[in-house]
């Protein structure tokens, strides 16, 4: 039992654990999730912001360079243009100047009064380089260029507006570069890029050389989803712990003492073993008393004294006590027949008297299997407390003896047993507990008393049956005062049918 105990206490420290363990990886794993939620959400968020503005810029380089796209190509270009352009100029105050210029690059008008020169053709088209100088005075500018039939329009934009139209968009991004794919470089920063872990770029349409390079820091974690997070979190360490406490009451149930018991029963794990009594009259073994084991699957033999108490406590002791008869009548019934002066003492406790049912089917029993009564004693263990005031008890005591089955009180003074007990019930027999023959020789208190147990016994004319010998002294000293069955280690220990039967033939020698 101690193994099987070990094992549970093995298993449910493992259960524990791994609940433990499952718990933190939910609560990680939760935390873990929405953590990562947040920053998904926060991605998605700088990535419909980075669209948004990168539409907006783009929108507004298409829109400004449409209405030039349709104003067809006169003879005399710059003087049908050049009031268009300061009209247009005039009505868009984020374009600093406008221009126009031939295929070769040369200008053909300007609203720049100032002569300017003009970068490179780009491979692009429409095309968006800078920042230059133009003019004196001039802050540094963009050009937006895009080329038509037989001119190219030129828009000139301030870096700072540039900037400025960007940054009025900005609301989550610590960073934004306009970057020029060819010849690879960066055009202008807004903001700053340090710490910053986030990069989404996006091109442009109307400017296919540009690129907006957003940055941003990774998602903070705020006040509210903290508190949220705890929340949830001490929820589910509730949740947790309610069913850890179902799952381990389930488990505990499952591997208590009670349930492998009522298992073991089912099973038929329970046997008996037999205890040979001597009668020193005859010089021969003349009865013994049945003891139950019980036998695991593992073919670990597990005491009584380990489960009998619980047996008692959870009224299994009917269905085991019953269980144990049943084996025992279908495996001695020939020993019983070949020998006819010999007896079998069988434990019962109180709880046994106060069943409705027990003692008719145990008549039956004997009947089925033709058990003589006067080979059976019934031996009252004092674990549980016998209501000498209840009459149903009397009675069935009565017609046990008036059946001819003989009644023992069973380790008498070291339970509930008193003189009462004694006066009140029809016992037969007196078993005297080792507790007291164990005693004798050794000057101990409980020596003196097996004396006046015996008085007591021969006085309301019980036979004794003395319990425990172990020594030939104890053996002289209750032969030398009239006791005359025993039992103990002196003369066997407990044992099975056939070596039962084998010790009965050879003492019958």
């Amino acid at each position: 039992m101690n193994a099987a105990q070990h094992r549970y206490n093995h298993l449910f420290t493992r259960f524990t654990i791994l609940w433990l363990v499952f718990t933190l990886i939910i609560l990680i794993g939760t935390f873990y999730y929405h953590w990562q939620q947040l920053h998904i959400q926060h991605q998605n968020k700088l990535m419909a912001e980075a669209n948004k503005i990168s539409q907006e810029f783009d929108d507004f380089i298409s829109i400004n360079l449409e209405i030039f796209g349709y104003m067809g190509s006169p003879r005399d270009l710059c003087q049908k243009l050049s009031p268009k352009l300061h009209q247009e100029l005039f009505n868009n105050p984020l374009i600093s100047a406008l221009l126009i210029s031939d295929n070769r690059n040369q200008l053909l008008c300007s609203t720049i009064k100032e002569p300017i020169t003009l970068p490179e053709f780009s491979q692009y088209n429409p095309s968006f380089s800078g920042p230059y100088k133009f003019g004196k005075g001039m802050a540094e500018s963009f050009l937006v260029q895009k080329r038509l039939n037989d001119y190219t329009i030129g828009l000139i934009l301030l870096e700072t507006v540039v900037n400025n139209f960007i940054e009025e968009r900005n609301h989550n991004f610590s960073g934004i570069n306009i970057f020029d794919k060819e010849p690879r470089r960066i055009l202008s920063r807004i903001g700053t890029q340090n710490h910053s872990i986030i990069h989404i770029q996006r091109k442009l349409k109307n400017a296919s050389n540009i690129h907006l390079d957003f940055f941003a820091k990774q998602a903070q974690i705020s006040n509210y989803f903290v508190m949220k997070e705890v929340i949830l979190n001490l929820s589910l360490l509730l949740l947790s712990l309610l069913f850890y406490l179902y799952f381990s009451h389930l488990i505990s149930h499952r591997l208590s003492l009670k349930y492998a018991i009522n298992n073991a029963i089912r099973s038929q794990h329970f046997h008996p073993v037999y205890q040979p009594i001597w009668n020193s009259n005859e010089n021969k073994f003349l009865g013994a008393e049945v003891l139950i084991r019980w036998e695991t699957a593992e073919q670990e033999i597990i005491m009584p004294d380990l489960f009998i108490e619980e047996a008692e406590r959870s009224g299994l002791i009917i269905p085991l006590t019953w269980q144990l008869i049943e084996h025992t009548f279908h495996e001695t019934g020939e020993l019983l027949v070949t020998y006819p002066d010999f007896h079998l003492a069988f434990n019962l406790s109180a709880r046994h008297f106060r069943h409705p049912s027990f003692f008719s089917e145990f008549y039956e029993l004997c009947q089925s299997k033709a058990i003589r009564p006067e080979q059976v004693i019934l031996e009252l263990t004092e674990r549980d407390f016998l209501d000498k005031d209840n009459p149903q008890i009397i009675r069935q005591m009565q017609e046990l003896k008036k059946l001819g089955f003989s009644i023992a009180i069973d380790d008498f003074g070291t339970g509930h047993a008193s003189i009462n007990y004694l006066q009140h019930f029809p016992f037969n027999y007196l078993k005297i507990d080792k507790l007291f023959i164990q005693a004798i020789g050794t000057g101990a208190v409980t020596e003196s008393l097996n004396q006046a147990i015996i008085d007591l016994a021969n006085t309301l004319k019980l036979s004794i049956i003395a319990e425990g010998v172990e020594t030939k002294k104890q053996y002289d000293y209750l032969l030398d005062k009239g006791v005359y069955w025993m039992q103990g280690w002196y003369f066997a220990k407990a044992m099975n049918r056939d070596e039962l039967l084998d010790l009965i033939r050879y003492k019958a020698r």
